[in-house]
C-alpha cells in the first residue's frame, strides 16, 4: 500500500456506496478510460462485475492523480472503517495508457478482495504473533491470487496489436506464472505491476507495525 506520494495532485473523482445498485457508476471513470470500455464491453461488463462484488455493502472512493514519477505505483488502494462501515479508496495515476488504467483498476478491485487476509496479517504483525518472512508470504499470496484472476481476464479480452504494444501490463499478466516461487522470482526480475511491492517493502510495513508506528 502507498504510505505516501511526491509531488502527485490528487482529484477526487467520485463517491458511491454501492457499485452494483448503480447502473450508471461507470460513466463516472475518467473520459479516457470511458472511452476504452465503450470500445471493449467485454472489459466494461467484467469491471462493472468485478465491482459490485467487491464493493458490495463498502463505500468506495475514487481518486486520480498525476505524476511524472515512475517509482510511484500506477495504483493502489486502502482500507478506513468509519462508523462502522467500511471505506475502500483506489488511487488510479493518470498519465498511462487507457488499457493499463482499466488493468489497475481492476487489478485494485481484485486485490482489494484480500481485505480480510491483510487486515488478519495486520493484526498478527502487531500481535507479534507471526514472523515478518510469514507476514510477507502471506501478502504476496493474497496478491498472486489477484494476478491470476487479472491475467485470466485479460486472456478474454479482445485489444488490438496496437493496444497491445502500448500497454505496460497485458503481455507481463499474461505470462505470469502460477506456481508462487516462481511467482516471486518472474515480480523481482520484470517487475510485472508497479502496484506491486517487493519484500523490502512489506518487511519495512512488519517493522512499522510492529513499531506502532
Amino acid at each position: 500500500m502507498i504510505t505516501k506520494f511526491v509531488s502527485v495532485f490528487l482529484t477526487v473523482l467520485l463517491c458511491v456506496s454501492s457499485w452494483g445498485q448503480d447502473s450508471m457508476t461507470l460513466s463516472r471513470v475518467s473520459p479516457k478510460l470511458r472511452k476504452f470500455l465503450d470500445g471493449h464491453p467485454g472489459a466494461a461488463k467484467t469491471l462493472s462485475k468485478t465491482l459490485s462484488e467487491a464493493f458490495s455493502n463498502k463505500t468506495i472512493e475514487l481518486y486520480y492523480f498525476y505524476t511524472d514519477d515512475e517509482t510511484v505505483p500506477m495504483g493502489d488502494h486502502f482500507y478506513d472503517h468509519i462508523a462502522g462501515k467500511t471505506w475502500v479508496t483506489i488511487l488510479i495515476r493518470e498519465n498511462q495508457e487507457p488499457c493499463d488504467e482499466y488493468v489497475s483498476f481492476e487489478f485494485e478491485a481484485l486485490n482489494s478482495e484480500g481485505e480480510q487476509r491483510f487486515e488478519e496479517l495486520e493484526g498478527m504483525a502487531k500481535a507479534g504473533t507471526i514472523s515478518k518472512p510469514d507476514f510477507v508470504r502471506g501478502i504476496e499470496k493474497q496478491e498472486l491470487a489477484a494476478s491470476l484472476k487479472m491475467q485470466s481476464i485479460l486472456g478474454r479480452l479482445q485489444l488490438s496489436k496496437k493496444e497491445i504494444a502500448k500497454s505496460h501490463f497485458y503481455n507481463k499478466f499474461l505470462d505470469c506464472p502460477s506456481n508462487f516461487d516462481e511467482f516471486i522470482s518472474y515480480r523481482n526480475k520484470f517487475t510485472l505491476n508497479a502496484n506491486l511491492r517487493d519484500e523490502q517493502h512489506y518487511g519495512q510495513v512488519y517493522d512499522n507495525l510492529r513499531n506502532g508506528s
